[in-house]
């Protein structure tokens, strides 16, 4: 199959868990025989169009400001009125850039992640060229997030598909109650499970790299630094984990518009030397974090299906996640992890922390059942070939 991968952003320019999904279902469709081209929005910095070991990457101009284009990483907040033309322009010239690629390549389908702005470009593609369409649906940007005032976009993108696919199930409830009677199939996010496999070694080699101790508790948060992820409220149950745990360590990888404010709590609690903020990381560096931690947290007030969640998983890592939608989804708890059912009371945070980091037997235990569901239920190897299997479907529907 010839296939187009339409996402508005993407490596190196901006690193998310959407941008990860299609990096890594790309190359997997790529190492199955088919011709993959992932099409996103281009920066000054980057070609027009590039060669991956394993796919082709095509950027189409979007002539807004810089900085405006590199909104969901940026260290200051872009006014929302840079977010929505730098979605328009993505819109306009992705269209224009798209409708030539598919004739000029002949594609055979179309694959948009995020419904809008991508979903949305894709549609519009269809209906001048008629190539079909399937969109993935991730939840928190192209969902949660859209104000309704937007919602006949997502509308006419969804009547427009020919296949919607959610990350997650209680993302695909939420869809239903709010967009309407749409046929949506649910095929969860993967992850390289092999690369993430419990290595001692690792973990002692990182730690002394970072200047931790061997037997120093860490706890691990991986996502942009956005207010969504509610990071915050961490940072406030740390001084109560301190006294119970002097030497334990909060890691905070990633980078977003929150960083500043995240620096002043810190400051403010005076917890700098229990608090780690380490910035945007490389994949390599990454996984060595995963295996140097004891265990994840993620109090996000929604999710679609967060794949540095199902990465921690993967690293045999148990969770303390907030009982919220999409969060908590991938989490059972006392047999994964740990829900907590007031994010904002952070001594019931700090509560959930200690007794998880106190207890190296239930640690371990839960750990190795996190690894295993990784291994079950959200391997790159599975979730690639029910993609395959929905473009086969989809092209057989629309033949």
């Amino acid at each position: 199959m010839r296939i187009a991968h339409l996402i508005h952003t993407f490596p190196p320019a901006v690193h998310g868990g959407g941008e990860l999904f299609v990096y890594e279902l790309s190359r997997r469709l790529a190492g199955k025989g088919h011709q993959v081209i992932v099409t996103t929005r281009g920066f000054e910095t980057l070609p027009e169009k590039e060669r991956t070991e394993d796919f082709y990457i095509e950027r189409y101009k979007n002539p807004a400001p810089e900085t405006w284009k590199y909104h969901p990483i940026a260290k200051m907040n872009v006014p929302w009125y840079g977010k929505y033309s730098v979605l328009s322009l993505d819109v306009i010239y992705s269209v224009r850039y798209l409708s030539s690629l598919v004739r000029e390549k002949k594609l055979d389908l179309v694959h948009a992640s995020f419904i809008v702005p991508s979903g949305f470009s894709g549609a519009i593609v269809k209906s001048f060229t008629g190539t079909p369409l399937v969109i993935t649906i991730h939840g928190n940007a192209d969902f949660y997030e859209v104000p309704k005032i937007l919602y006949p976009m997502l509308r006419y993108s969804a009547n427009n598909a020919d296949m919607l696919v959610a990350v997650g199930y209680e993302l695909k409830r939420n869809l239903l109650k709010e967009l309407g009677d749409y046929d949506i199939r649910v095929i969860p996010n993967g992850v390289d499970v092999e690369k993430y496999r419990p290595d001692r070694t690792i973990r002692d080699e990182t730690r002394r790299k970072q200047g931790i101790t061997r037997k120093a508790p860490i706890l691990l948060s991986i996502s942009r630094l956005v207010e969504r992820k509610n990071i915050d409220l961490v940072l406030r149950a740390v001084p109560y984990i301190i006294q119970r745990l002097p030497d334990f360590k909060f890691l905070i990888v990633g980078e977003g518009p929150e960083y500043r404010r995240l620096r002043s709590i810190t400051q403010e609690l005076q917890i700098e030397s229990a608090v780690i903020f380490t910035g945007f990381v490389p994949e390599e560096e990454k996984t060595r974090i995963y295996l140097s931690s004891d265990a994840f947290i993620q109090l996000s007030s929604r999710e679609g299906l967060s794949i540095s969640l199902l990465e921690s998983k993967a690293a045999g890592l148990p969770a303390i996640v907030s009982d919220s939608k999409g969060t908590r989804e991938p989490v059972k708890e006392n047999e994964s992890g740990k829900i907590v059912s007031d994010p904002k009371n952070p001594i019931g945070v700090a509560e959930k922390v200690i007794e998880l980091l106190t207890d190296r037997r239930n640690r371990k235990r839960l750990g190795e059942n996190a690894r295993r569901e990784a291994e079950e239920n959200y391997s790159l190897e599975a979730m690639t070939s029910r993609y395959i299997e929905v473009y086969k479907e989809v092209l057989a529907s629309t033949s």
